[in-house]
């Protein structure tokens, strides 16, 4: 009885602490074509921001084929910030190790790997944000990447013992 009361306990604090983190702003999932990702298949991202005084953290999950032919996938991002200004960056996301071996894990011929983009960002303007990546790749298409997740969070505040 006294095991089965611990395991509750320990399951309630489990749950207290996982409801403690400071959330999603935004999650976007999209599912890339079965044919490949062209260059033409722009996928993009559509948030607003209101609280220009927090810091955020942003990354990408990535879902692909264990015989996906590539260590990386070479891609642009372009942001339009809410008064227009747009900014253009290449970026390499690494699948996998110098010796090929997956970064992340991979469940039969599945893998999934979470890419940290940017943490304690902040954003200098409210409003609506657009992000746009595009596969930078020297063949279009490129096959075996299936899903690209954006997702933004509010950094977490610093602990007062560190400061």
């Amino acid at each position: 009885m006294n095991a089965i009361k611990e395991l509750i306990t320990a399951a309630s604090i489990l749950l207290a602490l996982a409801s403690c983190g400071p959330g999603n702003i935004y999650e976007k999932a999209v599912e890339l074509p079965k044919e490949g990702w062209s260059y033409q298949d722009t996928v993009c991202f559509y948030f607003a921001i209101k609280d220009t005084s927090a810091h955020y953290d942003f990354w990408l999950d990535i879902d692909h084929d264990a015989t996906y032919a590539f260590q990386n996938v070479y891609t642009q991002f372009h942001t339009t910030y809410p008064d227009g200004t747009k900014k253009d960056q290449t970026l390499s996301l690494e699948l996998a190790d110098k010796n090929g071996l997956w970064n992340g894990t991979c469940h039969g011929d599945r893998c999934s790997i979470h890419i940290p983009l940017q943490s304690n960002a902040y954003f200098n303007q409210s409003g609506s944000y657009t992000i746009c990546l595009e596969q930078y790749m020297r063949e279009s298409p490129i096959t075996g990447i299936r899903k690209i997740q954006l997702a933004i969070a509010k950094s977490p505040e610093p602990d007062e013992s560190s400061r």
